[in-house]
C-alpha cells in the first residue's frame, strides 16, 4: 500500500510518518522546503514531492 501525506515534516506528519513506516507502508510526501535534511526512521520508504497545497 502507498499513501500521499501532507504536513510530512510537522509535528504530527512525522508522527505519522513513523506509524506507517512501523507498519511498512510506503509513503508519497509533500513538502514545501524540498527533500528534508533529516534522515528518517530506518526501513522508512519513502518518497518526496516539492509542492505547497496553498499554491497548486
Amino acid at each position: 500500500m502507498t499513501v500521499f501525506l501532507t504536513g510530512a515534516t510537522g509535528q504530527v506528519g512525522q508522527a505519522v510518518r513513523r506509524r506507517l513506516a512501523q507498519a511498512g507502508v510506503a509513503v508519497h510526501a509533500l513538502t514545501r522546503s524540498g527533500t528534508p535534511t533529516e534522515p528518517g526512521p530506518a526501513g522508512e520508504d519513502i518518497t518526496w514531492f516539492p509542492g505547497d497545497v496553498g499554491d497548486p
